[in-house]
């Protein structure tokens, strides 16, 4: 985690290897992958094209994968949920609509900004967008969906 904070865009090259020398295993690359996002990209969407940079210059596919993989379930999770704020319990952690959004753009740029699909299964947007309507969630979603798609301009 040290070496993440001081982690910046001017000295991303140098922490890589560094990075690169603490990640050696597939345990770690999982912390490593979570610990972005679930603790930082939902409060940091400032440092997210930083910490893309620095998963690419890591060069572990097992990283983004398993990025995208708590994105979707943290997405899907908000969404489903009755209102905001909401725990999470099985990550502990509690969203506002700030950092639903921030997520929504999180998810853009590792999908959609890096020319990967966003699979139905995974996540359908268009059926979240029909049951907010009826439900009355309409301003919990829309945002969440436009961040998602501005982040793929990227």
């Amino acid at each position: 985690m040290f070496l993440l904070n001081n982690t910046s865009n001017s000295n991303i090259e140098q922490k890589c290897h560094e990075f690169k020398a603490t990640l050696n295993t597939p345990a770690l690359c999982s912390w490593f992958a979570k610990f972005i996002s679930l603790k930082r990209a939902p409060v940091e969407n400032n440092l997210h094209t930083m910490y893309i940079g620095l998963a690419e210059k890591i060069n572990k596919p097992e990283i983004f994968k398993i990025m995208t993989s708590i994105a979707f379930k943290v997405l899907n999770k908000i969404l489903e949920a009755d209102k905001l704020p909401l725990l999470d319990k099985t990550y502990g952690i509690e969203y506002n609509k700030q950092q639903v959004k921030n997520m929504g753009t999180w998810l853009g740029l590792l999908t959609l900004a890096r020319n990967k699909p966003i699979i139905i299964r995974e996540l359908d947007l268009k059926t979240f967008i029909i049951k907010c309507f009826f439900n009355q969630k309409v301003d919990i979603v829309i945002p969440v969906v436009c961040k998602i798609l501005a982040a793929g301009a990227h």
